[in-house]
């Protein structure tokens, strides 16, 4: 699933990054793809398994839809690995898939611009229905040394442009996530 020509390299198998839409368990050795049912109708159940090696990085099975973003999350963790050289930190997904909720059952098309979780459909208050978790183009990871500090930007932010489609901007940083301190990160040309 990853071309391997050097350890720092973990790009994504063009044939792999096609398959949007799929939630399926991922690991670093083999990955299954079975298509689920769109999120746009908020009733997608739990999200995939992510893992590397025996280490779940997606324990509170948040919702992902898009091939590309669960496999930046992985891609991200083996890249921070690499480079710390590692695995004693704590990293995982904090927040996945959202959805622009209906009025009511019977309103067909009709939305109430409500933005919630497709994972445990609780509204999601300060998102928009133009915010890219809705477009399935966005993952939340918490991404912190054990102690609770977290993780220098030095070091996250190469791993992030080097190994990974994701970007990250400046209003994306923990800091300006008072409630769980966590990056938010968005795939490029999403």
């Amino acid at each position: 699933m990853f071309s391997s020509s050097s350890p720092r390299c973990f790009r994504l198998d063009p044939e792999v990054s096609e398959n949007h839409g799929y939630n399926r368990t991922v690991n670093s050795a083999t990955e299954t793809y079975k298509p689920k049912q769109s999120i746009k109708n908020g009733k997608s159940g739990p999200g995939p398994s992510i893992k590397y090696n025996s280490r779940e990085l997606n324990p509170g099975r948040y919702v992902l839809s898009n091939t590309r973003v669960i496999i930046g999350v992985l891609q991200l963790y083996m890249g921070l690995v690499y480079t710390i050289g590692h695995e004693d930190f704590d990293y995982q997904v904090t927040g996945g898939d959202r959805y622009v909720g209906a009025v009511s059952a019977g309103d067909n098309g009709v939305f109430d611009e409500r933005v919630y979780s497709s994972t445990n459909h609780s509204q999601i208050y300060n998102s928009t229905s133009g915010s890219s978790h809705v477009r399935g183009a966005s993952v939340d990871l918490r991404i912190k040394w054990y102690s609770g500090i977290y993780i220098p930007l030095d070091i996250v932010r190469p791993v992030i442009r080097d190994y990974t489609d994701f970007m990250l901007y400046p209003g994306a940083l923990p800091e300006n996530y008072p409630n769980d301190n966590h990056y938010h990160l968005k795939l490029r040309n999403e």
